[in-house]
């Protein structure tokens, strides 16, 4: 940050989005959004890897702060550059059918790529969409491809994302008829990166 910091170097958005992301994942929403806020005002930011860095860092904030509407806003247009993030976005918004649309492109593209991590991850909330779709045997598939994807890279990360979906997974299944986890006030449903 110190570096960055002088003269407002090119990188400065980078490094403030780099610190936000550290921030939010030690619990800090605070002081990731004030991070972001000032990224978002850096000269540096006129640089689109660094416009992309800074929106998909305020879209993984909003979601983890249950803010599934501001997340779909502040990645409209972007989608296709974070595909699992607005995924997540559209099925924290109640908008299933968009989410397994985003889910599916992205796994075909990243088991096409052989892009392991990529595609575990797409797979994770490929499931989670086709439960909310109803179609549970086919999430339950999707998911067990994705925790044995993340568990043969190693991916702990994923693995973990693999537990929690089955988890939420489980309790919208004990919700009462045509309540989703969204719908009986869950904060969020994607799991913490």
């Amino acid at each position: 940050m110190a570096g960055a910091e002088q003269d407002d170097a090119w990188c400065l958005p980078y490094t403030l989005a780099a610190l936000a992301l550290v921030r939010m994942r030690t619990g800090d929403n605070r002081g990731a959004a004030a991070l972001l806020d000032r990224a978002q005002s850096s000269p540096g930011l006129v640089d689109r890897q660094a416009g992309h860095e800074v929106r998909a860092s305020r879209a993984e904030l909003s979601l983890r702060s249950g803010l599934a509407d501001h997340a779909r806003r502040a990645l409209e247009g972007h989608e296709q550059d974070v595909p699992v993030l607005a995924a997540w976005a559209e099925l924290d918004s109640g908008r299933a059918e968009s989410a397994w649309r985003l889910a599916r492109d992205e796994v075909d593209r990243a088991a096409g790529t052989g892009e392991r991590i990529a595609e575990a991850d797409a797979r994770t909330v490929l499931a989670h969409a086709l439960f909310r779709l109803g179609d549970a045997a086919a999430a339950q598939d999707a998911l067990t491809i994705a925790d044995e994807l993340a568990q043969a890279l190693p991916y702990p990360a994923g693995v973990a994302h693999t537990a929690e979906v089955r988890r939420l997974m489980e309790t919208e299944q004990g919700a009462p008829s045509g309540q989703s986890g969204s719908d009986r006030g869950a904060k969020r449903s994607q799991p913490q990166p």
